[in-house]
């Protein structure tokens, strides 16, 4: 399993070719050098078109984990509360310091 499933805990609409912030109800605190990315759910994105927006959850933040959500097809689309939203996915981040170069080699 790549990712945790996140699920709606409200009931919102998400209107056509729009977006809408839905509470997923929970709080995480995640390590140093960790980081969440929330993904889509590959069945809400095939079945509704449905996909996320945004999604890094730093290792700082404190507050409810909120999904952006957005419709890209014409009729709205209705999230119950329970619905399965999203994905999270937890990734080591690599902090190594970024070294600026003149020339960089051609791609193979």
């Amino acid at each position: 399993m790549a990712g945790h499933d996140l699920y709606a805990n409200e009931e919102t609409d998400v209107f056509a070719k729009g977006q809408a912030i839905v509470g997923t109800g929970i709080a995480i605190r995640l390590p140093h050098n960790i980081y969440g990315g929330i993904a889509p759910r590959s069945s809400p994105a095939v079945k509704h078109r449905l996909t996320t927006n945004g999604g890094v959850i730093d290792s700082d933040y404190r507050g409810e984990v909120n999904v952006v959500l957005a419709n890209l097809r014409d009729p709205p689309y209705r999230v119950e509360k329970g619905d399965r939203i999203a994905q999270l996915i937890i990734k080591k981040i690599d902090n190594r310091e970024l070294q600026e170069v003149t020339q960089l080699d051609d791609t193979e």
